[in-house]
């Protein structure tokens, strides 16, 4: 992951006060996680600066099925995910993201985003951006 300063200074500038996109929730999420699965955290510069930033993960295994399926880094008990961005790079940093995502898509078989609260920029500009020809993507509502 990015370090504890950057990932701080950029969670100020995004206004996101969610205990669930700090840097040190993040990382004991990963301390619970490391024995299962490996770290994915796209990270979107500008310069020397971090402006944004997408924490993965994918489950250890191979072949088809869930090591070819990236998810939040989370755990049980995390109850809202997202991308941190601050608010004025929020398009950018959707754009490069889904980029990024297309650029190794056959890396994986799907990403699979949940515990979104109702203003995930995932939901809105990550989404959006990554709507493009070829690409398949489904926001499902459901429990």
């Amino acid at each position: 992951m990015a370090r504890r300063a950057e990932w701080s200074e950029l969670q100020g500038r995004a206004g996101r006060r969610s205990p669930f996109l700090n840097y040190e929730w993040l990382e004991a999420a990963w301390q619970w996680r490391r024995q299962d699965a490996q770290l994915h955290v796209l990270c979107c510069m500008r310069g020397e600066d971090l402006v944004g930033a997408l924490p993965l993960l994918r489950k250890i295994g191979s072949g088809s099925g869930p090591g070819r399926t990236l998810k939040f880094l989370s755990v049980p008990d995390t109850q809202a995910c997202d991308v941190l961005a601050a608010e004025p790079e929020r398009l950018s940093v959707a754009a490069a993201l889904a980029d990024e995502i297309v650029r190794r898509h056959a890396e994986r078989d799907a990403i699979i985003l949940r515990n979104l609260p109702a203003v995930a920029i995932v939901l809105y500009d990550l989404l959006h951006a990554l709507s493009r020809p070829g690409l398949h993507c489904a926001l499902n509502k459901g429990h």
